[in-house]
């Protein structure tokens, strides 16, 4: 039996009340679960042609007139999309490992900068509040204390709730203040399990979250992977979220979201591969865009050097605000783009 799919559709009025419903999705059969944010998007009119009943031949009922020839049948088509402008910042949060209040700061500091520029939505890197790993140290379950060679610290003391933890919170009023999506990501508790974590705020407040489901070495000290994709809806656009290694040449998550009709794909990573090596961020994510044939944006932290826009079509890398090669360098790129 073909089961239909449902997602839940978080519609926002302008005033702020949200209603919640859930509807129908055409996303394939087999994709079940499909999260899907809705944000700000008005509802398409479901209108029907009624075709006047003057002047009809006494041999045709009243009742079933016959549309006239020029009828058309109602779109179904989306709406046009607003323009749109981007943020992504490249930040180093595991050379401050585990001082949240410290890359906070930088943070906004730098989301301050892109909201100066006019970005509409801020992606910050995996890892970017409390650091991902370092050489050192990383994450791990409460009770280890060591894992491939590095001393673990306990992830419980800083996992945090989604969507009442402190940076959801922090992130709700600074996009509330400002009128923008800011993407985060932290390590996620939810009743003892714990998850890499991307969430979003928007003007409206908490809008969703994401975890990462192909897990890196460094996430199986302390994370569970997730399990649905998580579809972010924008006045500017439809965007797939991803985090770094979601995004592994054999991942099925590009083609996931082009079947669940996303404009584009978000990555925050930590890509940790060498940039002047043969998996540097900047050549595979291109190579990806190209094979898939949809826009990357990746928020990347610094040393790995592979924040940016991944084209599409294959063309070279696209970054405004940070030079064609910044190894080690913050700052934020800015694109504007219209789906």
């Amino acid at each position: 039996m073909k089961t239909g799919i449902f997602a839940l559709v978080l519609a926002v009025s302008p005033a702020g009340a949200a209603n919640l419903s859930l509807r129908p999705t055409t996303a394939p059969f087999g994709l079940q679960g499909a999260a899907a944010a809705f944000v700000g998007l008005p509802s398409l009119p479901a209108s029907t042609l009624i075709p006047s009943l003057q002047g009809l031949p006494a041999a045709v009922p009243a009742a079933t007139p016959a549309p006239p020839a020029s009828a058309e049948a109602p779109s179904t088509a989306r709406p046009a999309n607003a323009p749109g402008t981007i943020a992504l910042v490249q930040y180093d949060g595991d050379a401050h490992f585990g001082d949240y209040e410290h890359n906070r700061r930088e943070l906004t500091r730098l989301a301050e900068q892109a909201v100066a520029r006019g970005a509409k939505i801020i992606v910050t890197p995996e890892g970017a509040l409390y650091g991902y790993a370092d050489k050192d140290e990383l994450w791990c379950r409460p009770g280890m204390t060591e894992f491939e060679g590095r001393k673990c610290r306990d992830v419980s003391l800083v996992a945090e709730t989604i969507p009442d933890g402190r940076s959801t919170r922090y992130w709700a009023e600074f996009s509330q203040r400002h009128g923008v999506f800011v993407l985060f990501n932290v390590p996620e508790n939810d009743a003892g399990t714990f998850y890499n974590t991307m969430g979003v705020t928007g003007p409206s407040g908490f809008v969703a979250s994401y975890r990462k489901r192909m897990l890196y070495k460094t996430d199986k000290a302390y994370a569970a992977a997730g399990t649905e994709p998580t579809v972010l809806k924008t006045d500017y656009g439809c965007f797939g979220l991803l985090i770094c290694l979601d995004a592994h040449p054999e991942s099925p998550y590009f083609e996931e979201y082009k079947r669940l009709e996303a404009d584009a794909l978000i990555i925050a990573m930590d890509w940790d591969d060498d940039p002047a090596g043969a998996y540097a961020a900047k050549l595979k994510f291109r190579e990806w865009a190209a094979q898939h044939s949809i826009d990357i944006y990746a928020s990347d932290a610094a040393p790995w050097d592979g924040a940016g826009k991944y084209l599409a079509d294959g063309r070279e890398r696209q970054r405004d605000g940070l030079p064609p090669d910044a190894v080690g360098g913050e700052g934020v790129s800015i694109h504007r783009f219209q789906y």
